[in-house]
């Protein structure tokens, strides 16, 4: 058996095992979860800038958006004005899974006709068949 001692240094984060160990995430989803959570509260997320800094690229970053947001850590919303303008996108980030906006991600795949993201595809590669 190995034992795994941590070495603590400054500038750390802390966050809940909940989603360390949820098992309905890949590991991709756990550190964008992480990655969001070492952030600050003001942070600017664009997707395509932290595309640029992980080796996923933007197809990556885009996956594990939507996994956090089917699986409930991760809830986008827009925000419109009195004349039902879009004004701006909410994002909610939590770090226990939030059964309504997981329902509500599910609304949303819905009305848009979409199939909410297929929990059994691991790779975003093709497998081609032999010839």
């Amino acid at each position: 058996m190995v034992r795994i001692k941590k070495v603590y240094d400054k500038n750390y984060t802390v966050i809940g095992n909940t989603s360390i160990n949820d098992s309905g995430l890949y590991l991709a989803d756990k550190g964008m979860l992480e990655y969001l959570w070492s952030k600050p509260d003001d942070w600017n997320f664009y997707a395509r800038e932290v595309a640029k800094h992980q080796k996923d690229g933007i197809d990556g970053v885009n996956s594990a958006l939507r996994h956090l947001e089917e699986n409930g850590y991760l809830y986008r919303g827009r925000v419109r004005n009195e004349k039902g303008q879009l004004k701006g996108s909410k994002w909610l980030l939590s770090e226990t899974p939030k059964k309504e906006w997981s329902e509500y991600y599910q609304k949303k795949c819905e009305k848009r006709k979409k199939k909410p993201f297929p929990k059994f595809v691991k790779s975003m590669r093709l497998a081609f068949p032999s010839i």
